[in-house]
């Protein structure tokens, strides 16, 4: 039988602030994007389990989530913080077992099968997997046989514990108190079950399949498996990621565009030239401005049909990339820069047709679709020329050829 282990860590934006903010963990926190749309109201984007106890939920305007609950601290969100936080639990699982796939931001699910060698016993194997995440975020862990039990268990343990379920009595015991908002389904649905009376898993799982699909549909025949705790939702594991980071701390804030540039061509060249960089292409590359009212904004810059290979040329076509998104203007004074090559390989080829003949428009077709991409990064004038003949008759060598725009 297959065993799942899920790593969960509630309101995990909320954990991450707490473990730099110390000083807040007693109290209520919200975070909210002060960067609102225009017309748009501030919206809470994840809130403390007291201030969810008040009645805050995310989504919820800002002006109403400070009437419920006026004693929140509000504060400004850093997803990239969040999200490298979570990356670096990602690869500690990998360094402890190979099959792990990452869920939403703080979950996590690892495939146990075949490691209960590698530890002492399986109380060891599971406290490894929890030491993956730093104890003040206060994860908790989940084992069974599927992903969604392991998940359910994993989000009703306290912190730092560890529950198995093995047997099938165990699940039904667990499952059937539960309401059926465990179930991954919308408001709607909920509320057509609840008019036929069903309130609890037990509820839904006593009844026959054949009721049930014809009711909801696929999605019924689904949650009527989860609520009997079966799930054949595979384990899809992720491969792990290379990346090379540079950072630049300016003295003071910088705010305008000049000083900027400044620190990106210093990081450009510090990131090309790094060994694990050098003479390899770059597929994707991230800039980071760290804002000095705190919280982050990121820019990704995707190479995607044609790599960004080694060479002088690429310095350019980064540097320009990532100019372009600092010129637009930032939302405050800037305390640092980072550039991140999230994606590394090596040089790429095309693959030639065996017979030529038959592919006699290859060549042209590869031209024209570099030209669109160049174009789309630099605008309609590119300066791209053909060589045309014009008067092959002059004896002055300047009149016999021309330089004309290329039009493919």
């Amino acid at each position: 039988m297959t065993t799942i282990a899920c790593l969960l860590i509630p309101c995990f934006a909320i954990a991450v602030e707490r473990q730099r903010h110390p000083e807040l963990r007693a109290r209520p926190l919200i975070l909210v994007p002060t960067q609102a749309g225009r017309g748009q109201a501030q919206r809470v984007l994840e809130a403390s389990p007291e201030a969810a106890a008040r009645g805050v939920v995310p989504g919820m305007a800002l002006r109403r989530a400070t009437l419920l609950c006026p004693e929140a601290h509000l504060l400004e969100p850093d997803l990239l913080s969040y999200q490298r936080q979570f990356q670096r639990i990602i690869e500690a699982l990998l360094e402890r077992a190979p099959e792990v796939e990452p869920g939403s931001r703080g979950e996590a699910y690892v495939r146990l099968d075949g490691l209960e060698g590698l530890y002492h016993d399986e109380h060891a194997l599971a406290l490894a997997l929890l030491r993956a995440a730093p104890e003040v975020l206060e994860p908790r862990l989940g084992i069974a046989p599927n992903k969604f039990v392991a998940r359910v268990l994993a989000s009703r343990l306290p912190p730092g514990r560890v529950v198995r379920l093995r047997r099938t009595e165990e699940l039904e015991a667990f499952l059937s108190p539960l309401p059926v908002a465990t179930l991954p389904v919308s408001a709607e649905v909920l509320e057509r079950l609840a008019r036929f009376g069903l309130r609890t898993l037990a509820d839904l799982a006593r009844l026959p399949l054949g009721p049930v699909q014809s009711q909801f549909g696929r999605e019924g025949a689904r949650l009527w498996s989860l609520a009997r705790g079966e799930d054949d939702e595979p384990l899809v594991p992720c491969q792990p990621r290379e990346t090379v980071e540079v950072t630049l701390a300016f003295p003071a804030p910088a705010g305008d565009v000049r000083s900027l540039t400044l620190a990106l061509e210093h990081l450009v060249d510090r990131l090309l030239a790094h060994p694990q960089v050098a003479g390899r292409c770059l597929r994707r590359t991230t800039i980071v401005a760290h804002l000095e009212r705190g919280g982050s904004c990121s820019r990704e810059v995707v190479f995607k049909q044609v790599p960004l290979a080694a060479g002088r040329d690429r310095r350019r076509m980064l540097l320009s990339a990532c100019s372009r998104w600092l010129e637009g203007g930032l939302p405050g004074a800037v305390e640092a820069l980072t550039l991140v090559a999230e994606e590394l390989s090596g040089e790429v080829g095309h693959q030639m047709s065996l017979f030529r003949e038959q592919r006699p428009d290859r060549g042209r077709g590869q031209l024209q679709e570099a030209l669109q991409q160049l174009r789309a990064r630099y605008g309609p004038d590119l300066p791209v020329y053909s060589i045309v003949e014009v008067e092959p008759w002059s004896r002055i060598p300047e009149r016999r050829w021309a330089l004309a725009p290329y039009t493919p």
